[in-house]
Formats: C-alpha cells, structure tokens, sequence
C-alpha cells in the first residue's frame, strides 16, 4: 500500500482506480506512514471514537481518503496551512474545514439548560443529548459549570454532495424532545434514513488491525 497522500493523488489519475478504492485500504495505507506524527493519523485518531459512537455520517471511502490524504476544505476546496485538524470541528465532528467557513456557516449552536423548553422537559433531553449517536458536547471552558452545551446547527454536505458531521442538530434534537414516548433510534430511522450500524464495520475493523500493529511495534521497540 501507499501512504493516504501518494494514494489519494493515484486516485485523482484513474476512474477505475477510484472504483476499487476501499474503506479498509484507506485505513490501512496509514500503516505506511513513515513519520511518527502526521496528518493521516491525527485524523484517524479523531474519527474512530466518533465511528466507534455511529454518531458522524460513515464517510464514503473516497472521501475517508480525502480526509485523511489532503488537507484541502471539505466545503470550499481551500488550503488548510495551519493543523486545523486539531480543532473542534475536527475532533468533535469529523469534518475538515477551513477556519473561513467555520465563522461563515456557524457549524455549532449552544442549547442554554436555561431555556424554557429544557427546563419543562429537563428529563427527556438529558436522555435524548447522552445517547451515544447524538453529538451533544459541552464547552471545554464549561464543563464544570454543565450551564450548555453544542449540536450541530444544520446538515452539512461536502463539495460532492455527500453527508458529513454529526447525524443530529439541534432542530432534530427538539423535534425527539416533543414526542411523547421518545425513540430515538426509530426517529433516526424513520426521519433522517441514518447509516445502519453495519456501515461502520469495516472501519472499525480496520482500525483495530492498525491499532494491533501499533501496539506491536511500541513493544518491539522497548
């Protein structure tokens, strides 16, 4: 295999190469990575929670490798010259997108625990916010205090179209909290046609296979 970059541009040069591209390949090209600490496997390390979670669209695997072979915006096809990967929307989302569309399009939306509505149905959207497909976090400065936390403030799609980010926003999130039985898998089903949990399998398959080899090279190496 090559590594994500050298295979990403192998993809832009053949229609049929890309029509073979695999989620498992692009996983395991970051084997391949010469370097210690790079780009491919910071981003790598941010998506397996969230995959692991199902709670971020499972990326295409010609976008997985886009995400982790480039550093170009997902919405405007920008350079990123800084790491902004390790940035919010990165860690927090799975997405990577430059600091200009951030403060553009507002990805995130705080919902105030002081709100009316959260606090006549305080019970049903603290469990609504805890399931694990729902991306609900509070704010790094106030997670002692526990006064609010982010959703996502609408759907978002890449240049081509696809998904990408948190399954649910704050709008989803109020519609589930107005059922009077909520159920939230049958929401997600019936209202947002969500990826089924089988989808992640094959990544998270192939990352405990990188991680596997990871781990036996550090015990090598003592």
């Amino acid at each position: 295999f090559l590594p994500p970059s050298d295979l990403f541009n192998m993809s832009l040069t053949c229609k049929e190469f890309r029509s073979r591209v695999t989620t498992s390949m692009v996983v395991l090209s970051v084997l391949n990575e010469t370097k210690k600490d790079t780009h491919a496997k910071t981003m790598l390390g941010h998506l397996g929670p969230l995959m692991k979670g199902n709670s971020i669209h499972c990326p295409s695997p010609l976008r997985l490798l886009f995400l982790l072979g480039t550093n170009f915006c997902e919405i405007c096809h920008c350079v990123i010259r800084k790491l902004f990967h390790e940035s919010e929307t990165a860690s927090t989302y799975g997405i990577l997108v430059c600091s200009k569309q951030c403060l553009m399009r507002k990805y995130t939306l705080a919902f105030r625990k002081s709100w009316v509505r959260y606090y006549r149905n305080a019970q049903k959207y603290n469990m609504i916010t805890r399931h694990p497909r729902i991306l609900a976090r509070p704010h790094w400065r106030e997670e002692m205090l526990n006064m609010r936390f982010y959703l996502a403030r609408r759907h978002w799609y890449s240049q081509k179209g696809e998904p990408i980010g948190a399954l649910v926003t704050l709008q989803d999130v109020d519609a589930i909290a107005k059922e009077d039985a909520p159920d939230i898998l049958s929401y997600l089903d019936r209202e947002l046609n969500v990826p089924p949990a089988e989808k992640y399998r094959e990544f998270l398959d192939a990352c405990k296979l990188v991680e596997e080899h990871w781990e036996l090279e550090a015990e090598r190496a003592v």
